[in-house]
């Protein structure tokens, strides 16, 4: 019971910090006061930027392709929200079309997450 309790508390641990930073949790700010919405989009555009080099390093060593692999900018979430304001234009703040997107991803239900955290997989 002890290794089951401790797994659960990491992965509790881990999905927290990802909803605090992580996109696309932190898309939410998207829908937030016009300042705060601002800022969220020059740190999404900061992070997309940041990922683009990482992709299109020539070399790249067995960590960076691990990081890689494991960025949140592999979900298709994310690439709907990339594409719409590559699309749409990186304006100060986001389109309302994007803020479609984000408030119908954050109304999906993950019921699940308590048997991933329990069974630790993710």
């Amino acid at each position: 019971f002890g290794e089951v309790g401790l797994n659960m508390i990491r992965c509790r641990l881990t999905r927290h910090l990802w909803m605090v930073k992580g996109w696309p949790a932190a898309f939410a700010g998207f829908l937030a006061s016009n300042a705060f919405a601002v800022e969220t989009v020059a740190l999404f555009k900061q992070d997309c930027e940041a990922f683009a080099s990482l992709s299109n390093a020539l070399v790249k060593s067995a960590e960076m392709k691990a990081m890689e692999r494991r960025s949140w900018f592999t979900l298709q979430v994310v690439k709907h929200i990339r594409a719409g304001f590559d699309e749409l234009g990186w304006g100060p703040a986001p389109h309302d079309e994007i803020n479609k997107v984000v408030r119908d991803h954050h109304l999906g239900c993950i019921a699940t997450q308590v048997v991933e955290d329990t069974f630790n997989f993710q």
